[in-house]
């Protein structure tokens, strides 16, 4: 496992309800993601508190990039991304589909759930991006390649 697909696998992030500004969660790093490979199959997760299967240099990182996360998350700024519209209806769509695996539960389903919140309150005066968004919030309404 190389340093990126354990960062990867680590880091959560959640979205405020009502807002797209996106921010670091340390609340739970740690806690198991149930993450897939191409073919369906579960990826077994590191514990950040425990990290087995990594190299005692990864686990030493690992451990520093989670005190990093956690004193942002304490004592720094969120980090806060500007999207334009476009981008933000984009990345909605992708969360819509990401919603739909049975794998994307917990605090990432709620990061995802909290920024299509963020995404539909922006656009609350615009009826046919919100009905847009409507349908795809319904697998019926998908389009056969």
């Amino acid at each position: 496992m190389t340093i990126t697909q354990a960062i990867e696998r680590l880091i959560e992030l959640r979205t405020k309800h009502g807002d797209i500004d996106v921010v670091t969660d340390c609340d739970h790093c740690g806690k198991a993601m149930t993450l897939f490979d191409a073919h369906g199959r579960a990826i077994p997760q590191p514990d950040i508190h425990d990290p087995q299967d990594v190299s005692p240099e990864d686990a030493q990182l690992l451990t520093v990039m989670v005190a990093e996360i956690r004193d942002l998350d304490q004592f720094g700024e969120p980090l806060v991304i500007g999207l334009h519209p476009l981008a933000a209806i984009q990345i909605a769509g992708l969360l819509q589909l990401a919603l739909r695996h049975d794998g994307t539960a917990g605090d990432i389903r709620r990061a995802a759930e909290g920024f299509l919140s963020g995404v539909r309150e922006y656009f609350a005066e615009c009826p046919a991006v919100l009905e847009v968004l409507r349908r795809g919030d319904d697998p019926g309404e998908d389009q056969p390649r």
